[in-house]
């Protein structure tokens, strides 16, 4: 029996063209997929740090918007600024949603908008992510101690004069006339000035311990930039006062004397002169002592010696005096408020926080 073979030409180049073309859609598939992940990954890195820029930029906004040229409470007309990140910027849009009324404050809608400028191999462009957050404006505030509190003491001259801390706003509580340290406390020369007020005379333990009582951050007004002023002396050139709703922030570096009646808050670092017929409404806060001379009158709050927060011992300042002269001294709570009412902050509502708000 012959078995005879028979040659199957071309069976080889067939084969071997499936195999390769199924060697090619496996590698295609394969580098699709390795591609795929990687727009994904960079979609992901890149939309994170949007949000991340968008948060950051958000905080910043609340805890510096003075430095981007925004103070006092803000206005119906929407304010914004762009931040610069390390990866990118976020623009900060502040919306009022509903003014004040009454006592309830005005609620504002603060939205940032992060873009990431880190462009990635696999997802060039840009990303960007939107955060919002609710807050309330919180007038400034300040718990004031008495019509005049000296951490240095508080020695007044002559028999003419009131000293009180009976509120002159109605319907206010009343604080101490005069709060002092124990030593030195309140002392009079020629005559008799009785302070009043809830209680008269307020002592307030060693001047160390009155100096932990007294609520001002001293160190931060005068070292830190805690308040930005709205006229600095010497420099700036003293307010007119001609506008009776203006309330400004004057901060005097150094000894001052007052040129002139305003009102406002008035800090000065060093000791602070008033003489003549000059009258402040508001609030005064001086860091070494406070002269009177003349017929003055001051209506609202004043603490002075609080260098005595930042100096040492040695460097405090010495005994306050009020000189000859009628002058009056008075609380008032409606003007504190006033003079303190640029002071203010954005306070966030808790559970307000949105971080899915829509990009337009």
């Amino acid at each position: 029996m012959t078995i005879r073979l028979v040659a199957r030409r071309g069976f080889t180049i067939p084969m071997t063209l499936l195999f390769s073309t199924i060697m090619v859609l496996t590698l295609a598939a394969s580098f699709t997929l390795i591609s795929t992940e990687r727009h994904v990954n960079d979609g992901y890195h890149e939309r994170a740090e949007a949000y991340a820029i968008a948060e950051g930029a958000l905080q910043t906004y609340l805890t510096n918007r003075s430095s981007y040229g925004h103070s006092g409470m803000p206005a119906a007309t929407p304010e914004s600024v762009r931040i610069t990140m390390s990866h990118g910027y976020a623009d900060v849009v502040l919306q009022r949603m509903r003014p004040p009324i009454g006592s309830a404050p005005g609620v504002y809608l603060i939205r940032s908008r992060g873009t990431s400028t880190i462009s990635h191999v696999w997802t060039p462009g840009l990303a960007q992510h939107t955060v919002a957050e609710v807050a309330t404006w919180q007038p400034g505030s300040m718990t004031a101690t008495g019509a005049w509190t000296s951490l240095t003491g508080l020695t007044k001259n002559g028999s003419s004069g009131t000293l009180t801390g009976v509120n002159q706003c109605a319907g206010g509580p009343n604080v101490p006339g005069v709060a002092v340290p124990s030593s030195p406390g309140y002392s009079q020369n020629g005559g008799k000035t009785v302070p009043t007020g809830s209680p008269p005379v307020d002592s307030m333990g060693t001047q160390t311990q009155m100096s932990n009582s007294v609520k001002i951050d001293w160190n931060g007004i005068v070292n830190q930039n805690a308040i930005t002023p709205t006229v600095s002396m010497p420099g700036g050139t003293w307010p007119s006062f001609a506008d009776t709703s203006y309330w400004p922030v004057i901060m005097a570096t150094g000894d001052f004397s007052l040129p002139s009646s305003g009102r406002g808050l008035l800090i000065v670092t060093g000791n602070l002169t008033i003489s003549g017929s000059t009258s402040w409404n508001g609030v005064i806060l001086t860091g070494g002592n406070l002269t009177s001379n003349g017929s003055n009158t001051v209506d609202g709050a004043i603490v002075s010696g609080l260098n005595v927060k930042i100096l040492p011992q040695a460097q405090w300042p010495s005994t306050g005096a009020i000189g000859n002269g009628t002058k009056t001294f008075a609380y008032n709570s409606c003007y504190v408020t006033r003079a303190l009412s640029g002071l203010g902050s954005l306070k966030p509502l808790q559970n307000s926080w949105l971080d899915n708000w829509s990009n337009y």
